[in-house]
This record gives C-alpha cells, structure tokens and sequence, in this order.
C-alpha cells in the first residue's frame, strides 16, 4: 500500500527490487488517496527470509529523471506465523479476523491490506470500517495520516 497525498505529476511505484530488476512497476494517476498493490498473478512470490527495497518516485520531468522525488523504503518476507496461515483462519475468514491475526503478529502491511480491503468493499455503507482502518493507523504510529487526510480516497 501507498498513500499518495496531493500532487500534479505522474507517480511510478516501484514497490519491489532485487538487484537484478524491478519485480512491479506501476503507473499511478496523481490522484490524492491509499493505493493498494498487489504482485501479478504471473509473477513468483517473494522469497521468505528476503529482504526487498521498494521505491516511490514522484516523475517532475520525463526527461530529466535526476529530477524526480523518491522515497524509499525496505520490505522482508518473513513465514507466515502458524495462527494467521489459512487452516487457522478458516473458523473466521472475515476481514477484521485477517486484520487482527496480522496486527497480532506484527504484519502491518498485511493487517492495513486486509483492513483496507474491507474498507473499499464497505465505502459506501454505514459499517465501522474507516473507523476500525483509523484505529489500526493510530495504533502503528501513522495517526498523521488520518489527520493530514480525514477521509481519503479509495482506489485500486
């Protein structure tokens, strides 16, 4: 996931990177909101036990990339604990039991992942979904966000 926040340019993502080359790179609309990315279907898994660097980079001008703001940023895939793997949450597959088994585990961009997708799926209805996303913000220490953008946009 990415939060984009108010800009008038292109936005590259490149999430994932070994040494050799970028495993994702995506295109974003300048567009204000929380972008959440997922690898292909067609593209391997990450290795547990690696280490990743992702990056984001805001495009200031095509033709000038010494240009460009970037933001950067490491990622490690580490096994899965045994209460959050599928045979376990299969007594309660609902998002908030997702979120909560990943937050317990210390898997923030998983909890915000299952979190948010219940999020986009609710926008439109009256649950407590923003709440339970706000508390998760303000419980690892990204309150900021929430402040800096009360409401914000949803999309994929």
């Amino acid at each position: 996931m990415a939060l984009i926040s108010k800009i008038t340019s292109a936005v590259a993502f490149y999430p994932i990177r070994t040494r050799k080359k970028p495993i994702l790179t995506k295109e974003l609309k300048p567009k204000p909101g929380i972008v959440a990315l997922k690898l292909p279907q067609d593209t391997a898994p990450l290795e547990v036990g690696k280490t990743y660097r992702w990056t984001v980079t805001v495009v200031c001008n095509p033709s000038k990339p010494s240009r460009n703001l970037f933001a950067q940023a490491w990622i490690e895939r580490v096994p899965l604990p045994t209460e959050v793997q599928p045979s376990n949450t299969t007594k309660d597959t609902s998002t908030s039991y997702c979120s909560l088994s990943y937050a317990k585990a210390g898997i923030w961009y998983d909890a915000l992942a299952c979190n948010y997708e219940k999020l986009v799926q609710n926008r439109n209805t009256s649950d407590n979904s923003w709440q339970q996303f706000q508390t998760l913000i303000e419980e690892i220490d990204l309150a900021y966000l929430t402040q800096q953008f009360p409401r914000l946009s949803l999309y994929q």
